[in-house]
């Protein structure tokens, strides 16, 4: 399954200003894998990290 980079989404990104950068790569990659485990193989992380992220990104 080819990933698009979280960087080509400049538009989408300007319509979520309260979330870091880490947290806007990591929602665009669940978004496009649907998969905590896939995500966090593709950023070298633990997945309670993406977990981390995701819960931030939710609450914000």
């Amino acid at each position: 399954m080819p990933v698009v980079d979280p960087a080509r989404f400049m538009y989408e990104r300007n319509h979520f200003p309260s979330l870091t950068d880490k947290e806007f790569e990591t929602l665009v990659l669940y978004c496009q894998m649907m998969n905590v485990q896939m995500v966090a193989d593709y950023q070298n992380r633990k997945p309670d990290v993406i977990i981390k992220h995701l819960k931030s990104c939710r609450q914000k």
